[in-house]
């Protein structure tokens, strides 16, 4: 009988500490996560026009490029277009 209760004793302590290293971890983290999110807005005024910055940077090349490619096809268009104008006019 005294061995029972011993066993029942232990195994509540074992099963304490499982409870507490289980809430402990879940807690700490959203204490570093609360402590991230709060640093968020000073970094946020500090790296968002650098980032501003390289995505116009990006734009107004990809518009450059895409003005590049796009430029000759426009002119054939065009070309073709005024030729086809010119031989409805003559015939």
């Amino acid at each position: 009988m005294h061995t029972i209760n011993l066993l029942m004793d232990i195994a509540v302590i074992i099963i304490a500490i499982q409870l507490f290293v289980f809430l402990v971890i879940p807690i700490g983290l959203l204490f570093l996560v609360n402590k991230g999110v709060a640093a968020l807005p000073k970094l946020m005024r500090r790296y968002a026009p650098r980032v501003q910055f390289r995505f116009r940077q990006a734009a107004e090349i990809a518009e450059q490029a895409s003005q590049k490619v796009a430029a000759p096809i426009i002119a054939a268009a065009a070309f073709g277009s005024r030729v086809e104008r010119m031989r409805r006019r003559l015939f």
